[in-house]
């Protein structure tokens, strides 16, 4: 086993999730649901997923996502979900109706399906692949990665969101919705 490309998968998979955008959608998706560890697995396999695909491109073709054809699209759903959410809680009148989310849509799925979606063209699965074409161990650079996603995850799951659980709903839900809108933004524009 390569250390170095064991500790240097850890450590850049662990930092560049740190205070990503990913786990803004994670940390929100930990708040919604009561299952945590279903919202763990789930953003977990997803993130495997997307940064396994990413290594053995960059290990096999030296290519990964193109980022310039993503980060526009990326960027408008952000900012679309964030004004949505605004939406809802300042200026929909009315009665608020009471949310029904269908029995199919379970928390794995869920946290899955976002989790997917906001990963392709990240920053962390860029990461990945440029580790995958360094390191002649693919095996090696995904257990790293994997490792580093654990840690990442994990804290924001288990740990952030008790934290952020003692705040008022409405209070998150609008700082959610700006954290949104501005990364929505900075993607786009950075």
């Amino acid at each position: 086993m390569s250390l170095a490309a064991f500790f240097t998968s850890f450590l850049l998979l662990l930092l560049s999730e740190v205070a990503d955008k990913t786990m803004l959608l994670i940390l929100g998706l930990a708040l919604q649901y009561r299952s945590r560890l279903q919202v763990f697995l789930g953003a977990l396999s997803a993130h495997a997923l997307m940064d396994l695909v990413a290594i053995v491109l960059g290990a096999f073709f030296g290519v990964s996502i193109p980022e310039a054809v993503l980060r526009p699209v990326i960027a408008v759903v952000f900012v679309l979900l964030g004004l949505w959410q605004l939406y809802k809680l300042y200026l929909r009148r009315g009665k608020p109706k009471k949310k029904t989310v269908p029995k199919a849509a379970s928390p794995f799925l869920v946290t899955f399906m976002f989790v997917a979606f906001s990963e392709l063209g990240d920053k962390s699965q860029i990461i990945s692949g440029l580790l995958g074409a360094e390191y002649a161990n693919t095996l090696v650079v995904f257990i790293g990665v994997l490792v580093g996603l654990v840690f990442a995850i994990g804290l924001n799951v288990f740990v952030a969101s008790k934290v952020v659980e003692k705040m008022p709903r409405r209070l998150i839900k609008t700082l959610v919705a700006v954290l949104f809108i501005v990364f929505g933004i900075a993607t786009y524009f950075f």
